[in-house]
């Protein structure tokens, strides 16, 4: 779905990784060795930082004394184990403000676009042309993979007198539209 994330095996583990790395929200279970859940989010959320980052128990405890405890350790919200993958998805945008792309939107947007076949946003493929093929080729590729991470370093190779291609690209990187990205790749090596 496009998120970063990073796992641990207990609440020491997750201090760690939440100093390190500074995630927006944590699913926090409950039940952990070496240290619980409620531990880690107590020491997470008495420091300024913490206080930014959203905590979600995960629990399998059906009892209505243990929702007290599992707010009063500082989690923001929590979900009862086990748990539908929809409810995952929701909790996100709650409490993130995500908005998903979902395959009806897409095809909503391509229905109201159908007059725009080769539309895509505010890049040119035309201008793409001042970059050399075995670019475009490794451009799409990565896209079709998924890696954002070397989509970026191609992009890096954009010449600066070209800048607004660079950044148009990098936004759509940023914000998942590989698929954007494929169609534009395609549409070139035609």
């Amino acid at each position: 779905m496009g998120f970063s994330v990073r796992e641990a095996k207990n609440g020491r583990e997750a201090i760690k990784i939440w100093q390190e790395w500074q995630p927006h929200l944590i699913w926090m279970d409950i039940r952990m060795p070496e240290m619980d859940g409620y531990q880690a989010t107590q020491h997470i959320k008495a420091t300024s930082q913490g206080k930014e980052t959203v905590v979600i128990a995960l629990t399998a405890s059906v009892f209505e004394e243990n929702n007290k405890k599992i707010f009063d350790a500082g989690c923001d919200d929590f979900v009862r184990k086990p748990f539908q993958q929809n409810e995952l998805i929701q909790k996100i945008a709650a409490h993130l403000g995500v908005k998903y792309i979902t395959e009806d939107s897409l095809q909503k947007h391509d229905t109201q676009n159908k007059d725009q076949p080769h539309n895509h946003g505010n890049l040119d493929p035309e201008s793409l042309r001042i970059m050399p093929p075995d670019w475009i080729k490794g451009i799409g590729q990565r896209a079709s993979q998924g890696n954002d991470v070397l989509l970026l370093q191609l992009i890096e190779q954009i010449p600066s007198e070209h800048q607004s291609l660079a950044i148009a690209l990098t936004n759509w990187v940023e914000n998942y539209q590989f698929e954007k990205i494929v169609q534009l790749m395609d549409a070139l090596m035609e």
